[in-house]
């Protein structure tokens, strides 16, 4: 449930630039471990239905928590 800042992570390059309007569903794609998530709204996430919302610019908000060992991509088309 805590929202998950991309460019504090040391892996990778930095992601900014996360609309909710202009990217969700369209020019991004994150998989945990292997699958591909579906994003939604804040209340979707919230109730369950949809993997993660867009907290930020830089920031991807999770219906589930992370475990330490979980590998994320998230792919900016």
């Amino acid at each position: 449930g805590t929202a998950v800042n991309f460019n504090a992570v040391d892996a990778g390059e930095t992601i900014s630039g996360l609309t909710a309007a202009g990217t969700q569903g369209k020019s991004l794609d994150v998989f945990v471990n292997g699958q591909l998530l579906v994003s939604g709204s804040e209340a979707e996430r919230a109730a369950g239905s949809r993997d993660y919302v867009i907290e930020s610019a830089t920031e991807l908000k999770f219906a589930f928590n992370l475990e330490a060992d979980d590998i994320v991509q998230a792919i900016k088309r």
